[in-house]
């Protein structure tokens, strides 16, 4: 970053990430058992809100781009750099998305879900192949509560990102 931070920080800097594909997404639900998928679709997303329109309208659409990857990685950047760099680095991110954006075709891609909450049998069942006589039986009040609270956890979405 030329001099804005010391080499040896932004070498030991790294953002891990993995995205997976969708028969990964689909195994995972699948494997852990308790949600059964409605649908699944992947959808992209041009980067630039204009689509294929000319002009400058690129630089709106690098705008857009810099400000959502900015919400994302600005805590991580945070914690292992100066706040004083910030501005600097999606100032320079945004330059770069732009150039990109007015060369090429720029997509996001979407994977997503649609599942339904099974039933403790029915889970139970897919992931042993039987229901023995303990399983069978009616939960207690401790293991509905619990149940519920899973629920109601479950229920909420992860996050909320607008962009």
């Amino acid at each position: 970053m030329q001099a804005l931070v010391e080499e040896e920080k932004l070498d030991s800097f790294n953002i891990p990430q993995y995205t997976s594909s969708p028969s990964e997404v689909k195994s995972e639900v699948e494997m852990e058992g308790y949600f059964g998928i409605d649908r699944l679709e992947v959808f992209e997303i041009n980067w630039n809100a204009y689509n294929d329109k000319s002009s400058d309208f690129y630089k709106d659409g690098a705008y857009n781009v810099a400000k959502c990857m900015r919400a994302v990685a600005e805590p991580l950047l945070l914690s292992h750099f100066s706040a004083a760099i910030i501005d600097e680095v999606f100032s320079r991110y945004r330059k770069i998305v732009a150039n990109i954006m007015s060369k090429e075709r720029t997509e996001f891609i979407n994977v997503t879900v649609a599942m339904t909450k099974k039933g403790w049998k029915e889970a139970y069942k897919e992931a042993n192949g039987t229901l023995d006589k303990e399983a069978n039986e009616e939960p207690n009040k401790e293991t509905e509560a619990s149940d519920k609270k899973t629920e109601r956890r479950l229920s909420k979405p992860l996050w909320n990102t607008k962009c």
